[in-house]
Formats: structure tokens, sequence, C-alpha cells
């Protein structure tokens, strides 16, 4: 058996299990990687979080769903990592490689942080959705990893499981990230998330900034915006280059896994 240090963090609910290999090139199978995130035989988590050691930041973050599948980018895994490097360095200013872009970071106060994004790609400001159901706009963007976003008259009325797996559907076999947004006033928006290779989750950094964006473009809500989800809120601002999440990130506990060879 091999020892496995970790850090299981949260933002906003959305829980990650962070390994720290930037001194080390241990590797990790899919199988570990789904024992680490099972919530009844491992230490549970929605993605697990692999940091490595980068030339140009001071870690890359490599990101894994649930299922052992690769994502692109995660927002809230973002601001979680840059307040442990924040715990680890004692250092306020930074930059988080993550698919081979470098992100702004900063520590507001000590429990909260700045992440920076580019701008949300527009991938369609129309798709075709194969479902019955009335809704008031609709967008396909990217964020590094695909969006697809739904805005509602309220929440409430719907199944959000049910209606993120039949519109994750059409996108088979890589699967989308569903997001379903409730407009509150002009800067308040309710959210609910259904992520490919995890399902539903309490937050998602980077469907928020997504969602954001495309209320914003389609003249729904105005900048900056207050995303409040199931259990907590944080706030995006946009401005005509770039994208900020600004929110708490919270440690947990750490420790170490008997992981079998």
């Amino acid at each position: 058996m091999k020892l496995l240090k970790f850090y299981k963090m949260h933002a906003s609910g959305n829980d990650f299990i962070v390994i720290d290999q930037r001194d080390n090139s241990q590797q990790l199978a899919v199988k570990d990687i789904k024992a680490l995130c099972n919530r009844r035989y491992g230490i549970g988590a929605d993605q697990l979080l692999l940091l490595k050691s980068s030339k140009s930041a001071i870690c890359q973050m490599n990101i894994f769903n649930q299922d052992g599948t690769t994502a692109k980018q995660c927002g809230n895994g973002l601001r979680s990592v840059a307040y442990l490097m924040y715990q680890k360095h004692n250092i306020r200013h930074f930059e988080i490689e993550v698919n081979g872009a470098l992100h702004r970071c900063e520590i507001i106060k000590d429990d909260e942080v700045l992440v920076e994004f580019p701008l949300p790609q527009i991938i369609s400001k129309k798709p075709s959705l194969n479902i019955n159901i009335d809704y008031l706009d609709a967008m396909e963007l990217s964020v590094g990893n695909p969006h697809l976003v739904l805005w509602l008259n309220e929440l409430i009325s719907f199944d959000i499981p049910k209606l993120g797996k039949c519109l994750q559907s059409a996108y088979l076999p890589e699967g989308i990230n569903v997001h379903f947004v409730e407009c509150v006033d002009q800067h308040t928006i309710n959210i609910r998330h259904f992520e490919r290779g995890s399902g539903v989750t309490p937050s998602c950094g980077s469907g928020s900034i997504a969602s954001v964006y495309s209320g914003v473009t389609s003249g729904l809500i105005e900048t900056p915006v207050i995303v409040k989800t199931a259990t907590d809120s944080f706030q995006i601002n946009l401005t005509d280059k770039a994208c900020t999440l600004i929110g708490n990130a919270v440690l947990v506990f750490e420790g170490n896994y008997f992981l079998e060879e």
C-alpha cells in the first residue's frame, strides 16, 4: 500500500480532494480516483484536484471528475487551490496554471478568494433542445469546458436531476455541464447545476461564470452579479476583457489515504 497525503476542501459546498504532487511524480489510475471520490468507501468529493509543478505559476491544477474522467476547468476548484496555496506559502498574489492557461489569484481576506478567468466563448445562442418545457433563454458556451445554460421563470417547478440527464443525453459521449438559472433581480440569480461526470453538485464556479455571461449578453441581468446556490452565495464581475469570481474557500481537514497497489 502507498500512503497518499490529501486535503479535503470545499467552495460553496462544491467539495474536492486536493493532492499536492509538486515534489513527486506519483500517478493515479482511474480506479484510484473513483475510490478516493467514493462517498461511502473513500474520502468523498465532487472532483479530485491533482497539483503538479509549473514553470510559470505557483502550481498546475489538473481536474478529475468522480468517474475518473478529466475536466478542463473548475472555478470552485481554482479558488480552493488558491486558498490552499495561501495557507501553505503565506502569499496573497500569484497565478495558477489550468489547462495551459494562467489564472490570476488574489486573497482579498483571510477566507475570501478572487480568481480571474478569460471571458467565456459563446458556442450557440439558440441551441436545439429536445425538451417540452417553457424557458426564457438558452445558450451554449465554453469556459475551457462546455456549458449549457437554461434560464427559467422559476427553479422550484423542475426536477433538476431528471432534466439535467435529459439535456446531457444530446451531448454524449463527451457530455456537457448543465445549469438552470432563475433571475431574482438585475444583479442576483439563483442557480442549480448538473455536471458531467459528477451529476448534481451544490455549486459550479465555471458554470456560474458561463451563466452570468449568458445573462449579461442577453440583457437579462447586469454585472456585478450575486450568485445564489442552494447553500451559499458568491460574486461574479465582468469587464470587457475578463471576469472575476469572488468567494470563500474552506480547508475542511487533511490526512493520509492508503492507496492499494
